[in-house]
């Protein structure tokens, strides 16, 4: 599997598909709109990142991506903000949506009420449009994940998952 780009993982070291390599990356980083600059160790590995995604092979767009990983805390709600937040940058309109139903935290890393979310929509009759922080930052809406779910594979199984994610990719782009 190609790296599309090196991340900084904390003030001392950059991963690369699992290698902990030394850098000269300081200070705190969570997201790339904290310290205003887009010139940020971070902001710069982001954009990297963001550029791979679009300049894929084939030359189609791309409408939907899915971060994810085989164990907790590896970082898909870091990457899932921040890549949201580089594509945001360049005037794409962005719908980021926390599916991790057992511990959401995209909401509460944005400063976002933690509901109505994406387990709302599932299990209610509610239009998903409604459960959407809109304009959370410039050119980013969120779908929060709300309260946390006991079976979060049944729930991203049901057709309205599917609507959602056919609805989001053509209002989207």
């Amino acid at each position: 599997v190609p790296t599309l780009a090196a991340i900084p993982a904390a003030a001392s070291e950059v991963r690369l598909l699992g290698r902990s390599e030394s850098s000269g990356v300081q200070g705190d980083w969570r997201r790339i709109d904290q310290d205003g600059s887009q010139q940020s160790p971070l902001g710069e590995a982001f954009a990297a990142l963001r550029t791979a995604v679009l300049l894929r092979d084939d030359g189609a767009p791309r409408r939907s991506l899915l971060i994810t990983s085989a164990q907790p805390e590896e970082g898909k709600t870091t990457i899932s903000i921040n890549l949201a937040l580089s594509l945001a940058r360049l005037q794409h309109r962005v719908l980021l949506v926390d599916a991790n139903m057992r511990s959401p935290g995209v909401g509460g890393a944005l400063g976002l009420p933690p509901s109505p979310g994406l387990v709302e929509y599932l299990t209610t009759e509610a239009d998903w449009r409604s459960c959407v922080h809109v304009q959370a930052r410039p050119n980013l809406d969120v779908l929060v994940g709300g309260r946390p779910a006991a079976s979060p594979a049944d729930l991203l199984s049901l057709p309205q998952m599917r609507h959602l994610i056919a609805e989001a990719s053509r209002d989207y782009a």
